[in-house]
């Protein structure tokens, strides 16, 4: 800044009130150019900001199992005997083979089993399976005609005297619960949900219908068989079936 006042001096002259002015002047324009900088250095500065969005997710522990939980209250009618109890399988997914003896028209022997969805993803029955007893007289394979002919009609007239069925206990989630109900069994069928952690009863029942011709009494023993029953649940909530699993009551 002192060059700049020796400069002023030897370049205009006159007096002094002068040389402070211009002394000034240019002091003056020096703050301006210095305010311009300034200013237009505020103009042209990048302005930044960040934006932060936080969260976290999990996927939860989640599996697929419909099992059997029990078998029981065995129900033997007239003179109708157990001969090998029903078990279930390591896996409770099918009831092992249980064996009954009918002797008498009015004979049944019936069992309860309790399903559970232990799972987390509700269930539903997409298909059931009761087949259709098949019974076979234990002489027909015999070389003598007429006896094989004999058990053969055993079988159909013991066949044609039977009935099968595998019913919902209703209100019953346990064995206890189910043990006295008599009334209100309806089919189990397709369609029918089973949530996480419920519990549903069923009744499998083999029944030797009543009937008053002695004729049609076998006149030897005829042996039952094809007593295998299969549910299929799936996923419920889904228009495919993602999950599937097959229970199996009971294979004689």
């Amino acid at each position: 800044m002192v060059g700049d006042v020796t400069f002023v001096h030897k370049l205009y002259g006159g007096n002094r009130m002068n040389r402070n002015k211009k002394i000034v002047g240019i002091i003056s324009g020096a703050v301006l150019v210095l305010a311009i900088i300034v200013v237009f250095g505020i103009i042209y500065a990048t302005f930044t900001q960040q934006l932060t969005i936080n969260g976290q997710a999990e996927v939860k522990n989640s599996r697929w199992r419909i099992v059997f939980t029990n078998v029981g209250n065995k129900n033997l009618v007239g003179t109708a005997k157990e001969l090998t109890a029903p078990t279930l399988n390591q896996s409770a997914t099918i009831i092992n083979a249980y064996s009954v003896s009918l002797t008498s028209p009015g004979d049944s022997a019936s069992y309860d089993v309790v399903v559970k969805n232990e799972g987390t993803y509700p269930a539903i029955i997409s298909s059931v399976t009761v087949k259709n007893p098949i019974c076979t007289g234990v002489n027909q394979g015999s070389d003598n005609n007429a006896i094989a002919t004999q058990a053969a009609t055993d079988a159909t007239n013991v066949c044609g005297k039977l009935t099968y069925t595998f019913k919902n206990v209703p209100g019953a989630t346990t064995l206890a619960e189910a043990q006295n109900v008599t009334t209100g069994l309806t089919d189990v069928a397709a369609g029918q949900t089973l949530d996480p952690n419920e519990s549903k009863v069923m009744r499998v029942t083999l029944t030797y219908n009543s009937f008053d011709d002695a004729t049609l009494l076998p006149k030897d023993d005829v042996n039952i068989s094809n007593l295998d029953i299969a549910i299929n649940y799936a996923q419920n909530g889904l228009s495919g079936q993602t999950h599937s699993t097959t229970t199996q009551p009971y294979q004689p």
